[in-house]
């Protein structure tokens, strides 16, 4: 008997017995170890901000260890620990025409939940073609735009501003590489960022905050034609969004990043697997492990979703352990 957790209704949770599953001989059973709840669309949903119906699985950032292999399944040996964007489930099963991606040698079984929102974070960096040498400015310092500031840098910026009204998040933007963490509220935003950046504005602004005052301090931000790159899922209408000025007379281009996919202009070359494996390779070499505030067990994952729900400014990664 395995067990699967469900959102039954905005703000309610249930863990529900499920029948085991029989593998065949060209699939594999994985306990789960570790699975992240997102603080972003998850969240969105179990809030009620996005209409969804119920009841419905949630989670798509897993970690566990393959403990049966049939005869046919070459991708992952008994033993192998996993990543895989399974929901939040005591086991799962994987078939061979289902990629298995086993964790970097080391890697701590819990910063391997990592892998999907990393590679959110990955796939925002590709759109913004950053150059080397240029200034990046990431609003909001959840894990998606805490890994932006680690992995811009990586990708060529010689500056990364970030920006965060929680204390919390902006003191783990400076262990993620930012150069200067900026609290929104204070001053005159687009005043600071200048003053940080040798006078000049910034070259590429990646929004992950899903905040609509923060895509209007972006457009400020920005030099002329450059790019801001919207990372977040917009949880409601685009009530208050400012395309007067800033956005006609400094021709503006907006690129939408979106998680499943990759660039277009990048797709001779680069795949979606390819971005996945590129991002797992980069996560031995990112402070994740400190960005675990919370890790909390499966039976209670009611108290997990609320925490995150009603103290976000206690909370970064939330994890559940099995």
């Amino acid at each position: 008997m395995s067990e699967a957790l469900y959102m039954t209704a905005p703000g309610k949770v249930e863990i529900r017995n499920e029948p085991e599953r029989k593998i065949g001989p060209r699939q594999a059973r994985v306990k789960m170890l570790y699975s992240g709840i997102s603080h972003g669309t998850e969240m969105n949903v179990y809030s009620g901000r996005i209409a969804r119906s119920f009841p419905r699985r949630s989670g798509y950032s897993a970690v566990g260890e393959v403990v049966e292999v049939g005869p046919g399944f070459t991708k992952a040996s008994r033993g192998d620990r996993i990543f895989h964007y399974a929901s939040h489930t005591t086991e799962f099963v994987i078939s061979e025409d289902e990629p298995a991606y086993r964790l970097p040698e080391g890697l701590a079984p819990e910063v391997g939940v990592f892998t999907a929102l990393a590679g959110v974070a990955y796939n925002g960096v590709l759109e913004s073609r950053i150059a080397l040498g240029e200034t990046a400015v990431v609003f909001g310092m959840g894990v998606v735009g805490l890994c932006v500031s680690f992995l811009i840098r990586r990708a060529g910026a010689f500056r990364v501003i970030s920006v965060d009204p929680i204390a919390i998040r902006r003191d783990a933007g400076r262990r993620m590489g930012a150069d200067a963490v900026l609290h929104p509220g204070e001053g005159d935003l687009t005043e600071r960022i200048v003053a940080l950046n040798d006078g000049q504005l910034a070259d590429v602004v990646i929004e992950t905050s899903g905040a609509i005052p923060a895509l209007n301090d972006a457009l400020k931000a920005i030099r002329n034609q450059s790019t801001i790159v919207p990372l977040s899922w917009y949880a409601s209408d685009a009530a208050g969004l400012d395309l007067s000025d800033d956005f006609h007379l400094k021709r503006v281009n907006i690129r939408v990043a979106q998680g499943g996919s990759v660039p277009l202009e990048l797709s001779s070359r680069w795949t979606y697997e390819r971005r996945v494996r590129s991002t797992m390779a980069l996560l031995p070499e990112m402070p994740l492990a400190s960005l675990i505030t919370h890790t909390i067990s499966f039976r209670d994952a009611q108290d997990a979703y609320d925490l995150v729900r009603d103290c976000p400014e206690q909370c970064i990664q939330v994890v559940l352990a099995y």
